[in-house]
This record gives C-alpha cells, structure tokens and sequence, in this order.
C-alpha cells in the first residue's frame, strides 16, 4: 500500500520556543584525556588478522580499519565506553558521543580525535552547581562548517536534551518532546524527529519552528542534501482498520510558489515483496550527486525516475543486520554501520558486508555511527570499540 499526504508550509508555521531559561553552557576547559534474511557473504579478513603469529600492531587492524584506543572508561564513570555517534568536520575535526552502560553514574562525554586517540573534552550536563543534572546522548549531526548538535535525555527523568558546540563552549537545554533523529545542513542549520510525527527546524540555535507530519508516525532517521532536499523516516501509525504499519518516507521541497512543502510515502508494497513486515526506516543517507536510499531491517531501497516522476524501488541486497548509520563520500562509495560488528559498502554497483577480527577474536558489538572525510578517512564507532580506517 502507498499512500500521499501533502503538506504545504507557511510562514506562519508554529514555533518551538528553545526554553533558553533552561540553557546552560557547560565548563569549557578541557578534560584531562583521562535471525535475518541470508545476504551476500561477508567478504573475509586477511588471514593475518585471526593468526596467531602476527606482531601486535597487526592485531589491531582488519579489513582496512584498525582500533582507535580509548581511555580508561572507570575514569569518567563508566565501566565501557558505548559509543553512540560521530561527526568528523573539515572545520573542528573528527567529534564523537559516548556513554556508559545502564546504571553508570557518569555524564554523556563529547570526545575528539586527537593525535591517534580519541580524548573526552567535554562532560555535558543540565543545569550548573549542585542543580547539575548527567545526561546520556543518542545521536550526533554536525553541518560541516564547526556546528555539532546532539539529542538525548536527562538521566534522572529521561526530558528530551539537546547539546550544541562549536568545538569551545557547549550548552545543553531541554526541548519539549521526545526525539529520535538529528541531523545538520548549511551553517547552524539544525534538524530533529521524533515521535508523533515530529519534525523541528532551527537555524542558527535559535528557536525551533514546528514542521510535524499531522498523521503521526514514528521517526527515526533524518538526512538530506541541503535545507530544500530533506528527509525524514520511519513507521507509520496503526492502520485501525488493517491493524496494519508500515516504513515510510517524508520528503521536504520548495513547490512552485518557493514554499517549503513535505510529502510522506508508505514503503508497504515493498517491504510486502519480501517478508511483508512493516519494519520502520532506521537510517537513510542521499549520496553527493546520488540518488537516496533508506534502510529497514527488511528493506534496502533507491528513489529514481519512474515513468517520469521519482519512485522508491527495492534493491535485492539485505545485510544480514540492522544498519544503523550511512555516510557516503560519492554516489559510488557509500558506507554503513551495522549491527554486530558489521560495516557495510556500496561500490556504486555491488553491496560489500565487512567483519573485523582484532586481537583475534571477531567484533560483536553494533556500531552505531559513522562519518568520513573529503580525503576518505573514515571512522566508526559503537558498543565498546571505536575504528579507523585512514585515507587511501
């Protein structure tokens, strides 16, 4: 089933107002760095990298990428470091989120890529003095010009927060509603879903105007190619009738008269020509020069020209886990963070599943965030390991 809804944006949409009461710029000084369907085969490691015999610095690479070394989790208090995204920016490097694991008492920690190493520069936190208040964050954006945002929630009553930095300050405020998704286009040109439809937009950190789908849906992914080319996704709501959701997609543009204008699509009759689950679109990604392409757990598919207009088509190849986060340096080299351990790679025409084995024991955490650079470097990062792959 595919269904359309179009909404048209005025100028006098709603606003959001960013509640700056409860902003608080954290200290600035640096710290101390103290069973799915069956897919392609996953493309085997050198043998080097499960024998026994080889030199220690060899152990540590796989696949291209090697281990990023962390510092002590216990000194920040966590007992693992769980990686939740990254960002690597032309302007301010390479930046990522972590937290501990459920029932750490430790803050969220921003973290950069310096001198090999990923080192903790910021603890974000809500509120100043004994009113501090630790938080845990979800997922990272930057919009490559030196502005990072991060969601997540506060860690004593899980309100929605929103973190920005410009690399030197941080600040943390509360945003009134749930989110899943962030993403960042232009300079300060911030996105964030959620729940019920949720859509919000804020430029230049200031308040947020409300751009929410009406018929609801829960969204978990938001991308795009510029502030006129965004994307949202997700599950659509309980069809009361069919007791029926599905993936769908949302599709913000400019309509002849040069205002912003969304249509959401129900992905229902593709995800039926496979196991016929509605799974929701958990990542999506639009490739410079490329074509879109989202990502459900039993789903892969490309938006391309249809008899004219532009229509979502599946492509045959499903990973063997969830993807979790895309990014792609051209049309021809898109890249995906997976489930257990697995990253993933588009070619321009064949899908490639990587393991890694390190130490000589496989990866088996999900990662959950990837980012490269205009050179191809690229990192990853997820439940307790963190990798780099350097440029070619």
């Amino acid at each position: 089933m595919r269904g359309y809804i179009l909404l048209a944006l005025v100028s006098a949409a709603g606003v959001v107002a960013c509640a700056r009461a409860s902003d608080a710029t954290t200290d600035s000084t640096p710290l101390d760095g103290g069973t799915l369907p069956e897919a392609s085969a996953v493309d085997a490691g050198d043998e080097a990298d499960a024998a026994p015999d080889v030199d220690a610095e060899a152990l540590r690479c796989s696949n291209d990428f090697c281990l990023v070394d962390v510092p002590p989790a216990s000194a920040y208090g966590f007992t693992k470091w769980m990686f939740a995204g990254v960002q690597a920016d032309p302007v301010i490097g390479t930046w990522a989120i972590a937290n501990g694991m459920p029932g750490d008492k430790g803050t969220a920690q921003l973290l950069r890529f310096e001198d090999g190493t990923w080192k903790p520069r910021y603890a974000p936190m809500l509120g100043s003095g004994a009113e501090k208040r630790s938080i845990q964050l979800t997922a990272l954006a930057g919009d490559g010009n030196g502005h990072l945002i991060a969601i997540g929630t506060a860690k004593d009553d899980n309100s929605t927060v929103i973190v920005r930095s410009d690399g030197t300050t941080v600040t943390a405020s509360l945003f009134p509603g749930e989110l899943n998704a962030t993403w960042m286009t232009g300079t300060d040109d911030a996105w964030v879903a959620g729940p019920t439809g949720s859509i919000h937009h804020s430029v230049g950190g200031v308040d947020w105007t409300d751009e929410s789908n009406p018929a609801g849906g829960t969204l978990y992914a938001i991308w795009g190619s510029g502030p006129n080319d965004v994307y949202v996704g997700g599950q659509s709501e309980y069809d009361p009738d069919t007791f029926e959701s599905w993936a769908y997609v949302g599709h913000r543009t400019l309509d002849d008269a040069g205002a912003p204008t969304w249509s959401f699509e129900l992905l229902g009759e593709l995800q039926k020509e496979g196991d016929g689950a509605g799974y929701p679109i958990i990542t999506g990604i639009t490739p410079p020069g490329g074509r879109p392409f989202v990502s459900a757990p039993n789903l892969t598919a490309w938006r391309s020209p249809d008899g004219g207009a532009m229509a979502w088509a599946r492509d045959p190849f499903l990973p063997r886990t969830w993807m979790r986060a895309m990014w792609a340096k051209s049309q021809s080299e898109v890249w995906a963070a997976a489930d257990a351990g697995r990253v993933v790679r588009y070619d321009g025409t064949t899908w490639h599943e990587l393991g890694f084995f390190f130490n000589g024991a496989p990866v088996g955490g999900d990662l959950t965030g990837i980012s490269g650079t205009a050179q191809g470097e690229i990192f990853v990062v997820g439940a307790g390991v963190a990798l780099r792959r350097q440029a070619p």
